[in-house]
């Protein structure tokens, strides 16, 4: 997992675990990718992936969707 996206927004022991397994066996640029988007994702919605409700995944792929450089 790239060093400057944990420096930036940290990961709990156990997200760290859990994007481990994860992200297990893929390329490197694929493991950058999702580090990114969970990193965009965690600014969004600003709590605990724990706390995380559908809601909020709802609200953050309309926000995706609308942004003017949405993927």
């Amino acid at each position: 997992m790239p060093n400057d996206i944990c420096r930036s927004q940290p990961m709990t022991e156990e997200e760290r675990a859990c994007f481990k397994l994860w992200t297990q066996g893929l390329s490197p640029n694929t493991v950058s990718a999702y580090a990114l988007d969970l990193k965009l994702f965690k600014q969004f919605v600003k709590k605990p992936l724990e706390e995380v409700e559908p809601r909020d995944i709802q609200l953050y792929q309309i926000q995706m969707n609308t942004a003017p450089n949405s993927r």
